[in-house]
């Protein structure tokens, strides 16, 4: 089987909570990976390299092994999950580690240092000099029989077949991600409390980091396959990913345009709701439930100080052009309400307080794949330069404001190509300082 066959889409098709799934599952030996909605049109799919899909498979596992960017969400969780069994957490980067380490060095070899008198190699002069006497001519002594240090290899030792149990077992598992014929297995069959005593033993006497990373990554291993065993035999069938895409993009836009003043924290800018009962009881709600925006980003230029409130939405507009797969009216409605609390409790810092209000704006930020034609003229003048392909495409308003009386009114739009963003999500100071001095220039 290609790669071509296992790959496709998500579809976020209302009536099929599976389309939604980004990740990997196997069925019944069959993988089938499952990239984000719009990553890959059908022509991209149908074109790409065997090459160049294996590096956009990584690149989507590596987004799916980021703990940063499943935060917060309780419903987006990585799971290797067994089909019929509680959810347990798969170590996809133990068994990345684990082969690429076996392509670039081989198995693991045991490692056992003599020394013999007389031998060629690396003289040990400590060991020589107890050991042997020397002759002496003049001034000089002479060790005619030095103790030299020599390394014994032995690739039936325990460590080793335990490497190519795990080697053999991530290459059934994701070995379809490289270009590996086969592997060899190990004559052990699996045993958790060996396996890890054996690791246990190696990591307390290894001062080798590559050797020791390899190690802990073997230890995780063991840690999952003691949960997969059932009467001896291993469960195949898994599924690594998330349930749904739309906390990941937040993160991802979040690493990107987040940037507030040292000492602030999000946490500072969430309003929160409480009751005041007729029987005097007051009730203030669980913080964990408050509103909470996703970017707070932070510029400054030589007008002054501005504070950005981004919202990104994981919607379906970048890939449908469908209007109504824009942000609707709550989404609108809980962005004023995000930048007047921002407002009135967090005075932008500029010269006339009262002016906050009008260095505070909104933006929404939502996926499309650049490639699309269709968004072709929209900001051509604009982000010429720019890493991620933004195009601006209009703003968002309601009828129960006054658009004029403040700049947050409006709230701006943009597009992000999706996988730019996911091939390249850190702090980007260029990106930070287009979307603003655009959004600047708009309002």
């Amino acid at each position: 089987m290609s790669l071509k066959d296992c790959c496709k889409c998500a579809t976020n098709n209302q009536n099929d909570d599976d389309s939604f799934f980004v990740g990997i599952r196997f069925r019944k030996g069959n993988p089938e990976v499952q990239f984000p909605l719009g990553y890959f049109s059908d022509a991209e799919l149908r074109e790409i390299s065997e090459e160049n899909l294996r590096k956009e498979i990584l690149t989507l596992f590596e987004i799916l092994s980021d703990a940063t960017l499943i935060k917060n969400d309780e419903n987006s969780e990585i799971n290797f999950e067994n089909l019929n069994e509680e959810n347990e957490t798969f170590p996809f980067q133990a068994y990345r580690n684990v082969l690429q380490n076996f392509l670039e060095f081989g198995y693991y070899k045991e490692r056992e240092v003599i020394y013999k008198q007389g031998a060629h190699g690396k003289i040990h002069w400590g060991r020589t000099i107890k050991m042997t006497r020397p002759i002496v001519s003049g001034k000089n002594l002479i060790y005619l029989k030095p103790i030299a240090r020599k390394v014994s290899y032995n690739e039936n030792e325990l460590i080793t077949q335990i490497h190519k149990f795990c080697v053999h077992d991530a290459f059934e598992k994701i070995g379809f991600l490289y270009s590996i014929s086969e592997t060899e297995n190990s004559y052990l069959t699996f045993d958790e409390e060996l396996f890890t005593a054996v690791l246990n033993e190696k990591i307390s006497k290894t001062f080798n980091d590559r050797d020791l990373q390899l190690f802990y990554d073997l230890q995780k291993i063991v840690a999952y396959l003691a949960g997969k065993f059932k009467s001896g035999k291993m469960q195949t069938d898994f599924t690594f990913g998330v349930k749904k895409f739309h906390t990941i993009w937040e993160n991802l836009i979040d690493k990107i345009l987040g940037n507030l003043n040292v000492g602030e924290d999000k946490s500072e800018f969430n309003p929160n709701c409480g009751w005041e009962l007729e029987n005097k009881q007051k009730y203030n709600e669980n913080k964990k439930y408050a509103m909470r925006p996703d970017t707070l980003m932070r510029y400054q230029n030589e007008n002054g100080n501005y504070l950005f409130i981004v919202d990104s939405k994981f919607y379906q507009y970048g890939f449908t052009q469908n209007t109504n797969d824009l942000p609707s009216s709550g989404s609108i409605t809980k962005q004023i309400a995000y930048a007047k609390f921002a407002e009135i409790h967090h005075k932008v810092k500029c010269e006339n307080p009262n002016d906050a209000g009008n260095r505070i704006y909104n933006i929404f930020i939502l996926p499309y794949n650049a490639n699309d034609d269709y968004f072709a003229n929209f900001s051509k003048e604009n982000f010429q330069n720019s890493f991620y392909k933004i195009k601006s495409i209009g703003y968002a308003k309601t009828d129960w404001v006054n658009l004029d009386e403040r700049p947050y009114h409006k709230i701006y739009s943009f597009l992000f190509d999706l996988k730019a963003v996911m091939h390249r999500y850190q702090k980007s100071e260029e990106t930070q300082k287009e979307i603003a001095e655009n959004v600047i220039k708009l309002g």
